[in-house]
């Protein structure tokens, strides 16, 4: 009896409304593979030192205009030369040591963001 109530033809539809990619999905899987990840990853690893070391600087520009020398010297500490070292680290040792290189980049994004 529990048999007869089982409906194969319904239990197909489901399968195939949820299996069925849209060809969106297609496109961006197929941009994604012709990405060069080995070549990518170091590139915007170094784009994103650069940019926060960058950001960095912009904030104690920022400080020294609005506040002085002194509140900026205060203010921002060892932070942004911390920052600033990180992202020449990053720039030049990822390539090497790519462990050291995230190590750094994690440094210059959190010194980048503590001032």
């Amino acid at each position: 009896m529990i048999r007869e109530a089982y409906n194969t033809h319904a239990r197909l539809s489901v399968r195939k409304s949820f299996t069925d990619t849209p060809p969106t999905l297609h496109r961006a899987a197929a941009t994604l593979a012709r990405v060069d990840f080995q070549r990518a990853y170091p590139l915007a690893s170094k784009l994103a030192a650069v940019a926060f070391a960058g950001w960095a600087v912009t904030k104690a520009v920022l400080i020294v205009s609005g506040m002085g020398w002194l509140y900026a010297l205060a203010f921002v500490g060892m932070n942004l030369p911390l920052c600033l070292f990180s992202c020449l680290f990053v720039v030049w040792m990822l390539d090497d040591n790519e462990a050291a290189g995230a190590l750094a980049l994690f440094s210059t994004i959190l010194n980048s963001l503590l001032i």
